[in-house]
């Protein structure tokens, strides 16, 4: 009897090593790995949190994907997202955060502002020349009400049809911090792009500001513009 509980007791001690050894390692514990993400708002989290205390502004630019003809809704491709460095600049915590993925191009503009760029997104609506239009005192002191603003412009109404492309406005992309009320933008947007007035909105308002687009099934495209604040 002894002995062959003697026996079990060294079964139970082989199979506990090896349960031990072939269970796979987390990968977030392993040096140098990466986890995915398909959630825009965990993108842009990240994003802030790779920028850090030097307070610039991000702008990321994707072409998503919209699986149905119904659909109302651009979703993110998964994008890998890789550890940063504490002790980099926030050009390179970002190129550390996303560097892993094919198509993406993460630079840092003249004006200060890093532009990540995923997949293969179209200028045309970007690349809009907007003539003159007035933002009344919301719209100047508040960076969303800005960027809405700017769908009043003839010229973009233009660029939307021709381009046989439709906006779609979607919520909930506030990530808990109040906008500072004392900045604002200017009083008049005149002869400059929407990619120009983005980043006027973004020195104004340092945050995160994202242009998506997407093809339906059918080839109708949809695009979104979303100011995130810090």
């Amino acid at each position: 009897m002894l002995k062959a509980r003697n026996i079990l007791i060294v079964f139970a001690l082989i199979c506990l090593v090896g349960c031990r050894e072939n269970s796979p390692i987390p990968m977030n514990s392993q040096p140098g790995s990466v986890s995915g993400s398909t959630d825009e708002s965990d993108v842009v989290r990240r994003l802030v949190a790779a920028v850090g205390p030097d307070h610039k502004s991000v702008r990321f630019d994707y072409q998503g994907t919209c699986d149905s003809e119904d659909t109302e809704i651009i979703s993110l491709p998964a994008i890998k997202l890789g550890a940063t460095a504490e002790d980099r600049d926030a050009l390179a915590r970002i190129q550390g955060l996303l560097g892993d993925n094919h198509q993406m191009s993460i630079i840092e503009q003249p004006t200060g502002i890093v532009l990540v760029t995923f997949g293969g997104v179209t200028s045309g609506i970007l690349q809009t020349t907007v003539g003159r239009l007035s933002l009344d005192n919301d719209e100047r002191h508040d960076p969303r009400a800005a960027i809405n603003a700017i769908y009043r412009s003839e010229e973009l109404k233009a660029s939307i049809a021709r381009l046989n492309i439709r906006h779609v406005y979607e919520m909930g992309h506030l990530l808990g911090h109040p906008v500072a009320q004392a900045a604002q933008v200017g009083p008049n947007i005149d002869g400059i792009t929407v990619d120009q007035f983005i980043d006027n909105v973004l020195r104004a308002f340092p945050g995160v500001v994202v242009y998506k687009e997407c093809i339906r099934p059918n080839g109708k495209r949809l695009f979104d513009i979303t100011y995130y604040d810090r």
